[in-house]
């Protein structure tokens, strides 16, 4: 299978993540380079998708994974909004395996599962043509998901989806 791995957001100028206790687009980045490392000591092939500066993230996003015929788009973000927990999106809601299984998966480190939702609002999700699974793991806004999230450490948390992906 061949998969291409997004951290969320760039890094400087247009199209940074949410920023309150936690830097979005700095621990994306920590997240798919540990489940990058995970997923290859394994058969699949592994495209990372990693851009710091962009005037066209999305588009460049969209084109590199659909350009590579991926089998399966995986983009780590980390949310805002004061909420609590981890939510996967994906094309119309489908309930893929994998994102049921980063919920629970993410459920059983301590998260609120916020379940699998209807991401088609999002670019990535419905322009690519692959599966998509856009992962919102915890919110950067919320104390106790902050908490967590740095208890838990971003080898677990990638180690959680390698888990539900493999």
């Amino acid at each position: 299978m061949k998969i291409v791995i997004n951290a969320g957001h760039t890094k400087m100028g247009k199209g940074t993540g949410a920023n309150a206790f936690l830097n979005e687009s700095e621990e994306t980045r920590k997240i798919a380079y540990e489940l990058m490392k995970l997923l290859s000591l394994t058969k699949h092939e592994i495209i990372p998708c990693v851009i710091d500066k962009s005037d066209n993230y999305l588009k460049e996003v969209v084109d590199l994974t659909n350009k590579e015929k991926a089998d399966l788009f995986i983009s780590i973000h980390l949310n805002a909004g004061k909420g609590k927990g981890t939510e996967v999106f994906t094309y119309k809601g489908n309930q893929h395996k994998e994102a049921l299984a980063i919920c629970k998966n993410y459920e059983k480190l301590g998260f609120k599962n916020r379940g699998v939702k209807d991401g088609t609002q999002f670019y990535v999700v419905a322009k690519t043509t692959c599966k998509a699974l856009l992962i919102e793991i915890c919110f950067v806004d919320t104390e106790s998901d902050v908490a967590l999230y740095k208890q838990i450490g971003t080898y677990r948390l990638a180690k959680a989806i390698y888990d539900a992906i493999v």
